[in-house]
């Protein structure tokens, strides 16, 4: 449709005729912000300045001294255009008029590069969907102005035309590429389930029952779920949840506590004490984890569940139910059961549940064996610890489906 050539022909109109105009243009790779061909964002630029009427470029403009790699001068003005990879520090060398954010849905540091970005004058962030992510976050947030350019606007496509597609692509390229779906369009996903989980205003309620489910990590991160069971309906909702990593297991106690603890060696930002502070007043919690907790460390002589119980948490698991098979099963049985994740703490969790997916294989593969496990990346913590308390949480019957179940009987026996 054309997105990002329009936004880039707005671009350049202003590094024109602006005073003081300096532009950030980035994408997820080098090659695709400047490969010197066009199909890079400055590639397409030069395409648009090179085209123009001699009379239109700005005084002075040679291509050769003014267009370098990933970076376009205006030399009466003293505008610029210049480029960047997706990073985490992306854009926090200076202070621009416009940042432009192209695919921005498929960037890994997207979150953070939002925040760092903060200061721009504009930022325009462009993309199709790539399932549930930061990107449909900050689309869905309304935060921010939203324009949509759906393939049926084009006086070339229609209907015949979207037949034509559906035929060649795959169901998760149509959703993605034409049918704008933030739901479908993530392959092979490991829990269709959540999408049909409440996502909300669903605090942590005083009185209600407290769990925690954890997933340890050891080089990467550890994930915590905090869950609290409605007592009306025996249903559960996700009320917070928090990760990190590179830290030892007794970084996480009091987040669990609500308390600082004297004596641990850490610096804790300032939203992991908002978080520790907003704990203060909840009850002490039922803990569910992985089993491997248990194994002692070669060096301490302890394990990460030996660690939490000095500091009163204490660690259930479910050894016969450890395989992914078993915690998969178990979990998309078990989701139907939550009633809704209070979201504005749990962004995090609901992106890696979206996202957490199988692998594909290659069209060319031999093998005939079951792909039978998820891909490891940043979405299989917060995963994992909702399977750990699927396993393990509490199967008690609800007061509504007790009282059905207890006027069956009556009627029964009449």
């Amino acid at each position: 449709m054309g997105a990002t050539w329009v936004t880039l022909g707005w671009l350049v109109h202003h590094w024109l005729f602006d005073d003081a105009f300096q532009a950030l243009i980035g994408s997820r790779k080098e090659d695709l912000v400047d490969n010197g061909e066009m199909d890079s964002l400055f590639g397409r630029i030069a395409y648009i300045v090179g085209r123009l009427p001699a009379w239109m470029l700005p005084t002075g403009y040679n291509h050769d001294k003014h267009r370098k790699y990933m970076t376009i001068v205006n030399p009466a003005s003293g505008n610029a255009m210049v480029g960047e990879s997706a990073n985490q520090n992306f854009a926090r060398q200076g202070r621009y008029s416009v940042i432009m954010l192209d695919e921005f849905a498929f960037w890994e540091w997207a979150r953070a590069v939002w925040t760092g970005t903060a200061d721009a004058g504009m930022r325009v962030p462009l993309s199709t969907p790539n399932g549930g992510n930061f990107f449909k976050e900050l689309r869905f947030s309304g935060r921010i102005a939203v324009y949509t350019l759906h393939w049926r606007t084009h006086p070339h496509k229609g209907d015949a035309w979207y037949k034509i597609e559906q035929g060649r692509r795959t169901p998760e390229d149509i959703a993605q590429e034409l049918d704008i779906s933030y739901d479908k369009s993530v392959q092979g996903r490991v829990y269709t389930e959540w999408d049909l989980v409440p996502k909300g205003e669903f605090p942590y309620v005083p009185s209600w029952p407290l769990y925690v489910s954890w997933d340890f990590g050891l080089a990467d991160n550890t994930a915590l779920i905090w869950w609290a069971r409605n007592p009306a309906t025996g249903m559960w909702r996700i009320v917070d949840c928090y990760s990190a990593t590179g830290r030892t297991i007794d970084f996480y106690a009091p987040f669990c506590s609500g308390r600082m603890l004297s004596g641990l060696p850490y610096g804790y930002s300032e939203a992991d004490i908002a978080k520790i502070e907003a704990h203060a007043c909840w009850p002490a919690a039922v803990h569910f984890g992985d089993p491997a907790g248990k194994q002692r460390n070669q060096i301490s002589g302890t394990s990460v569940i030996d660690e939490l119980r000095k500091h009163s948490i204490h660690v259930n698991t479910r050894p016969d139910l450890n395989t992914f098979e078993a915690r998969h099963h178990k979990a998309k049985l078990f989701l139907r059961n939550v009633e809704g994740v209070h979201i504005g703490e749990c962004v995090a969790l609901d992106d890696a549940m979206t996202n957490a997916r199988f692998p594909t294989r290659n069209e060319t593969s031999q093998s005939t064996s079951p792909v039978s496990l998820p891909i490891h990346d940043w979405t299989s913590h917060f995963r994992t610890a909702v399977e750990y308390f699927a396993v393990n949480a509490p199967e008690m019957p609800s007061p509504v489906l007790a009282g059905a179940r207890r006027a069956a009987s009556a009627w029964e026996g009449m």
